[in-house]
């Protein structure tokens, strides 16, 4: 499924324009001693700043802090999979493809996460800010996804107030929210709850408006119907067609965020800076 914002480039490619954000941003980043880890993270927060630099530094100075708040660089993308997968964490995931916008998504099961079971540790902490932040390399492994995009698809059958804590959602909330360069276009809430406008008007205090005006409500009968997304994007406990098992799509996308990585290189400094 091909993306609306190919722009005729190659996964990985920048326009001209485009050159010159990422280009501006790293000079400034310099000066200011604010790392940037690689030239694909570069390119990423210069995307999300579409050429606005202070929303590009500012975001970059965030990753930055959260990484180092939560030991995020230090911690390994194995141990927080072997971490999630162990825990409640195996069923709340389901497998998902690209919306019919060509932008990836990553689809939940929202009432199947109990904060106070899930989270009591300085490890649990740990362990899941990195494997929520390796979820979003997922999401965005080339730079054209980047641009594109996310979607997220939020499946909220069964959720009650046992599943709401406002301090772990600000939290979580931390690394997609003006961190990690990741733009969640679209939102989809199926089936919501009867408590969901509560629920949200206590989001509301840490999720930008941008972000909350992005979400769509739909019901589970509308989503089996084929007419809101893909079938053979989404999965089949929704009606849809798509059967590869979640963990698998997920270390498939890893893999290609690592070989976009690799395939840009190293962040050379620049000279005389």
């Amino acid at each position: 499924m091909s993306s609306k914002m190919d722009l005729g480039l190659g996964e990985n490619e920048l326009t001209e324009e485009e050159k010159g954000w990422a280009a501006t941003l790293q000079l400034q980043a310099q000066k200011d001693g604010i790392l940037i880890e690689n030239t694909f993270m570069l390119h990423a927060f210069a995307l999300l700043g579409k050429g606005d630099l202070k929303k590009g530094l500012f975001r970059a100075k965030h990753w930055n802090e959260i990484c180092a708040q939560w030991g995020l660089r230090e911690t390994a993308q194995d141990a927080a999979t072997a971490w999630m997968r162990n825990s409640t964490f195996e069923e709340f995931f389901l497998t998902a493809g690209r919306d019919e916008e060509g932008r990836l998504m990553m689809c939940t099961k929202m009432a199947t996460f109990i904060p106070k079971d899930s989270l009591k540790t300085d490890e649990d902490w740990r362990f899941i800010m990195r494997a929520l932040s390796d979820n979003m390399r997922a999401m965005t492994p080339t730079l054209r996804d980047v641009r594109n995009g996310a979607c997220i698809v939020s499946w909220m059958k069964g959720y009650g107030w046992r599943n709401v804590n406002p301090s772990v959602e600000r939290k979580l909330a931390s690394i997609y929210q003006d961190s990690y360069p990741v733009k969640m276009k679209r939102i989809v809430v199926i089936d919501p709850p009867l408590i969901f406008r509560a629920v949200m008007k206590v989001f509301s205090v840490f999720m930008k408006k941008k972000l909350i005006d992005r979400i769509v409500l739909m019901s589970e009968e509308e989503v089996r119907s084929g007419n809101k997304l893909p079938l053979d994007q989404t999965s089949a406990d929704l009606g849809g067609s798509m059967k590869e098992n979640w963990w698998d799509v997920r270390a498939s996308r890893l893999a290609t965020h690592h070989a976009s990585v690799q395939a840009l290189g190293p962040l050379v400094p620049l000279q005389g800076v």
